[in-house]
């Protein structure tokens, strides 16, 4: 398949200054009505990476020399912490493990971090669920150095047995009819009633509180999420629907009203449903304007997206992640997305950034560099 125009340029300014915070892990399947069936813990790796870990990321800019960060489970199904800094990676086993106990064996993750305004101090959230699939949260303000435990994990917010998925916005804006024009946080997840859910936290509160409920979507599939533009104040959210079709959703948060946009302070689901046809319950993973997701043939395709107004369509091209010599992923991988910059600082050139997991214990990563795709296999060690 060709490669599309524009894949490895940040020309796009909507597109450049968008955030991800997207996570995902594999699962089993859908047809008319979300797959409630869980799938059997995931505990078939002895070393490395859990086979059917989720994976998560974030950037940190480090004296404007962005430092990558990714979040999985090991075989023990502790979270532990991988870093690039300079085109290197690092971390894994080699260091702690920012959650050592009471997690489920293939809980989805999400993270986020953003700068308090008030403070001005950067903080770092990690969401994974307990044993009990109950929502937790932990909270880093020293550079990751320690985490300690946030008001979720005292909410009692259960999610589905097969939920595979989390995702986290930052929002400086609206955050819904229960927080108003207050910064704060956005987490989206598959409930007990398989459909994804929101939930809301204003900065300096003790506490979480359900926002919306996304009636007739999947929630034991992907979801991937954007930070709302801090030019045009749209975020963007992409979930399965009950048919396994891929849907996008965008959230107006600070625009006035205009025939083009959607109700200021909802989300509003776009109108058009994405051309590809995904694997069963696929992961999701957005960055850069490109929507990853794994094919029934259980190779990895991005579908350009667009933000959505409401009579056209949010879809562009699809391309295949890597080619059709490069090593598929495992069932139900693990789709994760992220941009890598190639330069010395943030203003450098972007370029798409994909995760996966090809077999039990191993993580990879494959970008394309101008058309050689560079596949790397990420230290996490094996004890």
């Amino acid at each position: 398949m060709e490669e599309a125009a524009g894949m490895h340029t940040s020309n796009d300014k909507y597109q450049a200054e968008l955030t991800t915070a997207n996570s995902q892990n594999g699962s089993g399947s859908s047809s008319s009505e979300p797959s409630s069936n869980a799938p059997a813990p995931p505990t078939s790796s002895a070393a490395g990476a859990l086979n059917g870990t989720a994976l998560t990321t974030f950037h940190v800019d480090a004296n404007h020399e962005p430092v990558t960060h990714i979040f999985y489970q090991d075989y023990k199904a502790q979270i532990r912490r991988l870093q690039k800094i300079d085109s290197t990676w690092s971390g894994g086993s080699n260091l702690p493990a920012v959650v050592d106990f009471n997690t489920k064996p293939g809980t989805p993750l999400a993270c986020i971090n953003y700068t308090d305004p008030g403070t001005n101090i950067t903080t770092a959230h990690l969401f994974y669920v307990n044993p009990s699939n109950v929502l937790q949260e932990v909270i880093s303000t020293d550079n990751l150095s320690t985490w300690h435990a946030g008001p979720l994990s005292d909410s009692n917010f259960t999610a589905s047995t097969s939920a595979i998925a989390l995702a986290a916005i930052y929002s400086e804006f609206w955050l819904g009819k229960n927080m108003g024009n207050s910064s704060g946080l956005r987490l989206y997840y598959g409930a007990t009633d398989n459909q994804v859910h929101e939930l809301a936290f204003a900065l300096g509160s003790t506490s979480w509180s359900l926002q919306s409920t996304f009636n007739a979507t999947n929630g034991n599939a992907g979801i991937s999420a954007s930070n709302p533009s801090p030019h045009t104040g749209e975020a963007l959210l992409f979930m399965m629907d009950t048919q396994n079709q891929i849907r996008v959703w965008t959230l107006n948060s600070t625009v006035k009203p205009d025939p083009s946009f959607p109700t200021y302070g909802n989300w509003t689901q776009a109108s058009k449903i994405s051309p590809v046809v995904a694997f069963e319950n696929s992961s999701l993973g957005y960055a850069q304007g490109w929507l990853s997701f794994q094919e029934q043939s259980k190779a990895i395709s991005a579908v350009q997206t667009y933000p959505p107004k409401l009579n056209g369509s949010p879809w562009g091209p699809t391309i295949y992640v890597g080619a059709p010599d490069v090593e598929y992923a495992q069932s139900a991988s693990s789709v994760l997305a992220a941009s890598v910059w190639m330069g010395d600082s943030i203003e450098s050139p972007w370029y798409l950034d994909i995760f996966y997991q090809p077999n039990g214990s191993t993580i990879m990563e494959c970008f394309d560099m101008d058309g050689q795709y560079i596949l790397t296999q990420l230290p996490v060690g094996n004890s």
